[in-house]
């Protein structure tokens, strides 16, 4: 595969250990089951990372990295100015295991049992469980849905801060594909400014932003929130390298970096890896030109799949997100509940989802669906979909 060529078949990764595809006939009840749910992609990373990989291997001593990590901090900080415009000293980021135990490590910094953690669901459903974890209090600020497109519920957002100290912000938005825009983030942020609600802002989608639109990282937008916010960025979405545990926190004020930094130590918890730190670093170095042929092929297979969704599988409706290589299917006008839907992709289409509720109330009745992976596995999903339905008489 060459990097401007992602119309190959995808990696066959049945007996690799992956989570994807060897848990899923446990998970979905058939041995025959089509994986396209938890989001890694089908495709082997970078190869300027399995390059750099090769090299540290064949060097043969993984001990303890250093403390030092000059390389790594420049390639993340250099990719932050040119994809984004955004400037971050080296000193402001901090490196860490991934982005979740990184949420955590915030929250248990930052908030105390009883305070409010505010979620925009439908989320990531990890969120719903950090936001609960040791006694603090969940705060659903749920996202408002019309024809299919989501948008910040901001006086929602408004009564919720006056119940919380942080808000978990998903930009951009896994499930529902949405790339905030400056005018939204703004909003967020003099909203959050007013009532001393501290922003994590989760951006491990960043670079997974399909054109017209864009990026713009929630710590750009002004105000006293966006100033003190946390960032968690991470190449693990990116470059396909999900299994390394590598990620990134960009923490301006050096009194919370600190203190963020002393939460993994007295956890006992490793930052880095060396395989981790390696991949990162030739991944932001070099990854670019590997990153806009994915994005073309990304932006390919969701066109497909909308118009697939519109003339082949009434009566499901997907509009196409605008971040992200999940599809978020709108399923409600199938007439099942959630276990009824769950039932009808995983038994009758052999296809395994992620089930829209999972990713809280506001989800249910619809269905995410990874699409990255090749052309020729999204066109069996569809045909099995497509076939499910015409047996059901749809």
């Amino acid at each position: 595969m060459t990097e401007s060529d992602f119309s190959w078949e995808a990696a066959q990764r049945h007996g690799t250990g992956s989570c994807k595809w060897d848990d899923a006939p446990s998970l979905y009840g058939s041995p025959d089951v089509l994986p396209l749910w938890v989001a890694d992609m089908d495709f082997p990373a970078p190869p300027a990372v399995l390059e750099a990989l090769r090299a540290q291997l064949e060097h043969g001593v993984l001990g303890y990295p250093s403390a030092r990590q000059d390389g790594t901090l420049a390639a993340l900080s250099s990719w932050l100015s040119r994809r984004f415009g955004w400037e971050v000293p080296t000193s402001d980021i901090v490196l860490a295991p991934g982005v979740v135990p990184s949420l955590k490590a915030a929250l248990d910094v930052f908030t105390q049992p009883g305070d409010g953690v505010i979620v925009q669901t439908p989320v990531y459903h990890p969120f719903l469980d950090l936001a609960r974890s040791h006694g603090r209090t969940l705060v659903e600020n749920p996202l408002i849905e019309r024809d299919g497109s989501w948008e910040l519920d901001l006086q929602g957002l408004e009564n919720a801060a006056k119940l919380a100290k942080a808000l978990i912000l998903c930009s951009p938005h896994n499930p529902v594909g949405r790339a905030w825009r400056r005018e939204e983030l703004a909003a967020i942020s003099e909203i959050c400014s007013r009532h001393d609600v501290l922003v994590l802002s989760d951006e491990i989608h960043a670079d997974l932003v399909h054109s017209p639109h864009r990026h713009i990282p929630f710590a750009t937008v002004g105000g006293t929130a966006a100033t003190k916010a946390l960032t968690f960025l991470a190449p693990s979405k990116t470059f396909n390298i999900a299994g390394l545990n590598a990620s990134a926190v960009v923490i301006p004020d050096p009194t919370a970096r600190k203190a963020f930094t002393s939460r993994f130590r007295d956890l006992g918890v490793p930052r880095t890896s060396v395989t981790g730190l390696v991949a990162t670093e030739a991944a932001y170095a070099h990854g670019e030109a590997w990153l806009e042929s994915l994005l073309t092929h990304l932006a390919g297979n969701a066109a497909w799949l909308e118009e697939a969704v519109r003339t082949r599988l009434s009566p499901l409706k997907l509009r196409r997100p605008e971040a992200t290589y999940l599809a978020w299917i709108d399923c409600r006008a199938l007439g099942l509940d959630d276990a009824g839907l769950k039932r009808f992709f995983a038994q009758e289409a052999k296809i395994g989802l992620n089930p829209g509720i999972m990713f809280g109330t506001p989800g249910s009745g619809w269905m995410r669906l990874n699409f990255g992976t090749s052309r020729a596995i999204l066109e069996e999903a569809v045909a099995r979909i497509e076939g499910a339905l015409a047996r059901r008489g749809r």
